[in-house]
């Protein structure tokens, strides 16, 4: 088996076709594996950052009333 392998790359350097398809494959595959993976985390934190926001809207809008001894908005 081995002088079968040394005869096949008898001399040559770099890689084979079949090698490099493998690998190709690997990444395919991997690829398609993380894609959604990282699409669901980033849509996550964005849904994560608007709810902070607006938790940080409202938390300045009472301390803005409070400090101005509001009970309730102004309509005009």
């Amino acid at each position: 088996m081995r002088s079968f392998l040394k005869s096949f790359r008898c001399g040559q350097k770099g890689f084979t076709l079949i090698e490099l398809l493998v690998v190709v494959a690997i990444l395919g595959v991997l690829s398609a594996v993380a894609v959604p993976s990282i699409g669901k985390f980033i849509g996550a934190g964005k849904t994560e950052a608007m709810q902070t926001e607006l938790h940080n809207v409202n938390l300045a809008m009472t301390a803005g009333m409070a400090d101005n001894n509001l009970t309730t908005v102004a309509h005009y």
